[in-house]
């Protein structure tokens, strides 16, 4: 593990492998990972009156709201010591988060140095193989045909557009995700900006 100050972001569809990515990456670089759907499951299953609107929308594939979003992730980041790095996965999702995870970075003295979101590229008919297999090895709820579409859907429409918004003030970069996992990994690695 080679320890480097890296603010990194993990996008793509569902399906495209950011979980996977994240934890090799925060593994090679001593990053701390935070997941946010994770979160939200756990949150989904205790006894709280946000629990039902929490566990709604995941069944039915859409995005939480904003607000709620920001909130986990700010009291996330606020727990990371300041030489330490880490890597988000699964925010933002809309151009509003990224605003908001804009106005947090700074905040945290955390845009220095300059944050990089990652998208992972992966075919469409792929990620729909990868999430139904996924639902017949974890037996997760949501990964059924067309909720899938429909989070696709929703990728395209709210959450690629924040690749292009964020490019003021981060680093933007593709990787080929329908490749081996620690394929995927290398390319990222070569394409992250070097040490000035």
């Amino acid at each position: 593990m080679s320890h480097r100050l890296l603010h990194l972001v993990i996008c793509g569809a569902q399906g495209a492998g950011k979980g996977t990515q994240a934890k090799l990456l925060s593994s090679e670089f001593g990053l701390v990972h935070i997941e946010i759907g994770n979160r939200l499951r756990e949150m989904a299953e205790e006894q709280s009156p946000i629990a039902s609107r929490i566990s709604e929308s995941l069944r039915q594939g859409h995005l939480i709201p904003d607000d709620l979003a920001t909130e986990i992730i700010e009291l996330q980041l606020g727990g990371i010591p300041p030489n330490t790095g880490f890597i988000l996965d699964g925010y933002p999702r809309t151009v509003e988060q990224a605003g908001q995870l804009h106005y947090m970075l700074r905040g945290f003295n955390r845009l220095q140095p300059k944050p990089v979101f990652i998208e992972l590229d992966v075919p469409r008919g792929e990620l729909t193989k990868r999430l139904l297999k996924r639902r017949q090895m974890e037996g997760r709820h949501d990964d059924i045909a067309p909720v899938i579409k429909r989070r696709h859907a929703l990728y395209q429409e709210q959450t690629r557009p924040v690749l292009d918004a964020v490019k003021e003030w981060a680093d933007v970069l593709t990787a080929n995700g329908n490749q081996a996992p620690e394929s995927v990994m290398k390319e990222i690695k070569a394409k992250l900006p070097h040490d000035k």
